[in-house]
């Protein structure tokens, strides 16, 4: 069942009663720990608990297996779970096995993850999906749903295989790998023990057992509609089933997307609630911040929201800071911001070097790119000496005049985008932090943990769950602490330095192979090859890369990134969708569809591979394996029909 915006109050006064008449934790918040803006939504959640008193436990998971097993684990007393950050696209009640039994336990789904699974929305009153605002749109495939629920087939002849509905099922295959012997929680690959074992499950339609609170009854509303047997001829009735086949078909196999911020559903709970307030706002503009570098059009969207809510709740912030600036002053300001990497916390020169933007449209990783950052920097009027000056102690004038100088140079360059609105935080007496570089020093705690030094953690360390969590309480601790964040920029300066060299090799020495249908870029030697042995990092590293595509290539083309984990004998492959220029991607969707691809792609060729996380487009392959996975990758994708090929 769904929880449309309106009725989201309603939800939260039924899990609070629940909550309240009990002394004892009802509640379970499962939260993605490989995510900042899911991390953020949890901790806007977690207030309105603690602010009404209700116990609860958090537990980060890192995918659906992990969270299975926490799942199974919990105590009977639990009478509300929610998932934050995942959940949206696999059939949550069959993937845990929830019985009849255990049917006082209602599922809350906060997940900006599409498509989602048809079986969540319309056929399971035991999981609970809060709508973004979309929902609406989906009546088409609410028909089409209810339609084929009721069993309607073609009497004439038996139904074959091709009118069975065939988006990719991740419940079976992530069984797979939870079946698998428990050595590989350490990074090591899953090997099906037979075809059956490997084998991507059809999701083929399963309709409810029983009518459910949003299954179409005899009282239709006003413009809904169903159908049944006597409504339409029989040859009608084959037709509409195979319409209604196909259009559920083209549904799951659009590819996976981003479709809002977790952060800003659960801001957008507590607006309903009257809850709303500057902190939890500061976290909601962290989480939709942190979308932007790999989700542009996600974050062009949400900002002028953000930025009217902050303008909304400004007359409460100024009476309170009224009487001056004190140790607890949180105060939110729009400010100009620059699309230059932590600008505020190193030098214009460092920031500029190692934007994925400026770095993009330069074309930093060449020689000329580099001589044409200093021309421009001459242009400005800025020599190289200030410009690597920390920025605190840049010349004043500089830094007020920075805008005006980018200003005049944009145009000439490319940059035109560089300069944008950002919010900054004051954080009492210590300083203030923009939600840009908050998003990056919280995204660096989550990647590599509150260890200070890169080679703090070994291979093994930095593939178990033991790290991952520890990464996930570092990184919640983080985001409303100026010193814990100082910790974090550090660290993010190491990553992106990382990155930067490691991509610069890429492109200087032509290790981007065009396969035609995509990019490929595999990285085995380097310095820095151990940090990208992490989802996080590699994703930091695919991004960069494919900004350079967006301006290197004219033709789209999608990305994959692999790189060799000398300590498992194992590549981590990233797959990510074609990536537009930053001004062009406004009103662009980003559909992936390497989950379904990849899961297809070893499933065939029985390829030793492990997909346990929220995001199935990265995934772990045994070494033997990777020149027949990126084979047969290729010759699929060549036959697969996509929007951008």
């Amino acid at each position: 069942m769904y929880v449309t915006v309106d009725q989201y109050r309603e939800a939260w006064n039924r899990i609070k009663h629940e909550s309240l008449s009990h002394s004892t934790c009802r509640i379970v918040v499962f939260v993605s720990c490989l995510d900042v803006d899911a991390l953020c939504a949890a901790k806007i959640f977690v207030s309105i608990f603690q602010k009404d008193l209700i116990p609860h436990k958090i537990i980060p998971v890192i995918g659906y297996r992990s969270f299975k097993t926490a799942f199974s684990q919990l105590d009977s007393d639990i009478t509300n779970v929610i998932c934050i950050g995942f959940g949206a696209n696999v059939d949550v009640e069959e993937y845990l096995g929830i019985t009849e039994e255990e049917s006082q336990v209602k599922v809350h789904i906060f997940d900006n993850h599409r498509p989602w699974n048809l079986n969540n929305l319309y056929a399971k009153n035991s999981i609970v999906c809060y709508d973004d605002g979309s929902f609406e749109d989906m009546e088409k495939y609410r028909e089409a749903y209810f339609f084929l629920a009721e069993g309607h087939e073609d009497s004439s002849s038996s139904e074959s295989e091709d009118d069975q509905l065939s988006p990719v099922d991740r419940n079976k295959f992530i069984d797979d790998d939870e079946d698998a012997d428990d050595d590989n929680d350490e990074g090591g690959a899953s090997i099906p023990n037979d075809e059956s074992q490997a084998q991507v499950i059809e999701d083929t339609f399963a309709p409810p057992a029983g009518p459910t609170e949003t299954q179409i009854d005899t009282e239709q509303a006003e413009g809904e509609r169903t159908f049944t047997i006597a409504d339409a001829p029989r040859k009608r009735t084959k037709t509409l089933r195979k319409n209604y086949l196909d259009l559920i078909e083209e549904y799951y196999t659009q590819g996976s997307y981003l479709n809002t911020s977790d952060a800003l559903l659960i801001y957008t709970l507590l607006t309903t609630i009257g809850e709303t307030s500057l902190r939890n706002l500061w976290l909601t503009i962290v989480g939709v911040v942190s979308l932007d570098n790999q989700y542009p059009e996600i974050f062009n969207a949400l900002y002028p929201l953000l930025r009217d809510e902050i303008r909304r709740l400004r007359g409460d912030q100024e009476v309170k800071t009224a009487a001056g600036r004190g140790q607890n002053d949180i105060s939110l300001n729009i400010e100009t911001d620059y699309s230059l990497f932590l600008l505020r916390q190193w030098s214009l020169y460092e920031s500029m070097i190692h934007s994925p933007y400026v770095s993009a449209r330069l074309y930093l990783w060449t020689e000329n790119g580099r001589k044409k950052l200093h021309k421009m920097l001459a242009q400005m009027g800025i020599s190289l000496q200030e410009a690597k000056e920390q920025w605190n102690h840049m010349n004043p004038t500089l830094k007020r005049k920075l805008k005006v100088k980018l200003e005049k140079v944009s145009g000439m360059y490319g940059i035109e985008a560089i300069i944008h609105d950002g919010v900054v935080r004051r954080f009492g007496y210590k300083g203030s932090m923009s939600a840009a570089d908050c998003s990056e020093a919280v995204a660096a705690l989550l990647e590599s943990g509150a260890n200070l030094h890169s080679n703090g953690k070994t291979i093994s360390d930095s593939g178990s769950r033991q790290f991952w969590i520890e990464s996930f309480w570092a990184a919640w601790d983080s985001v409303e602490n100026y010193d814990k964040l100082d910790r974090g920029i550090a660290k993010a300066k190491l990553q992106q330095q990382a990155v930067v060299s490691a991509g610069t090799a890429i492109f200087e020495k032509g290790q981007l192979k065009d396969l035609q249908t995509f990019r490929l870029a595999v990285v085995r030697e380097g310095p820095d090859v151990v940090l990208f042995c992490n989802p996080l990092a590699l994703t930091r590293l695919g991004v960069w890369l494919s900004e350079g595509c967006a301006h290197v290539h004219e033709q789209l083309r999608p990305l994959v990134v692999a790189t060799f984990d000398e300590s498992t004998q194992l590549y981590l492959v990233l797959g990510m969708s074609p990536r537009k220029a930053r001004e062009d991607t406004a009103i662009d969707t980003t559909y992936n569809v390497f989950g379904q691809i990849f899961q297809q792609v070893a499933t065939e060729i029985k390829a030793r591979v492990r997909i346990d996380a929220f995001e199935s487009a990265v995934i772990e392959v045994a070494k033997e394996d990777l020149s027949r996975f990126l084979e047969t990758l290729a010759l699929k994708m060549r036959t697969e029909k996509h929007g951008w090929a």
